[in-house]
């Protein structure tokens, strides 16, 4: 592939959906991680490029953390691409511009994530506090099924009469 007149090694694809960079998965368990690997030892051709769709899903951790992860791959002289705006970001060319323009922008991912991470707890709690009167949803175990006429979950008779058969055994 031909990205901005550089020649891309494109056998490396490396995808994280589905992964948090909020809690740093994406560099733990994920394709980042795999990525930061790679170029600490030098398994890479020189000069590897890490291109990013969006410079706010490189990581969602607090700016500093995330800054140092990027940074890394500056210092291991990978250039990092964010695809949305087309800037390159490598150690010859980082402006004090750029370092105050990144660190907003994970400033902004964290503070989204974290939002997003508040309410859906606050959400889960408050289906916990309910639990007792309204179903927490249509998804339960096999031998159950939601009744939405009731809102009750009722057993699945064939299923529900293997999990008693499995407690009489046990």
């Amino acid at each position: 592939a031909d990205v901005n007149a550089a020649i891309l090694d494109d056998s490396l694809k490396l995808r994280d959906e589905g992964i948090s960079a909020f809690t740093g998965r994406n560099i733990t368990h994920g394709s980042l991680g795999r990525f930061l690997d790679a170029a600490r030892h030098e398994r890479l051709k020189p000069q590897p490029h890490f291109l990013v769709e969006n410079l706010d899903r490189f990581s969602r951790l607090a700016p500093r953390k995330a800054y140092r992860v990027f940074d890394e791959l500056l210092e291991l002289d990978a250039t990092i691409v964010d695809l949305s705006s087309g800037k390159r970001y490598g150690t010859d060319s980082l402006s004090t511009f750029d370092l105050m323009e990144i660190l907003l922008r994970f400033e902004r991912s964290n503070e989204e994530s974290q939002r997003k991470s508040d309410a859906l707890k606050e959400a889960w709690a408050e289906k916990r506090r309910n639990a007792r009167t309204v179903p927490l949803g249509a998804t339960c175990p096999g031998w159950l099924r939601l009744d939405r006429a009731t809102s009750k979950y009722v057993f699945n008779r064939p299923q529900a009469a293997v999990i008693r058969r499995i407690v009489r055994l046990a």
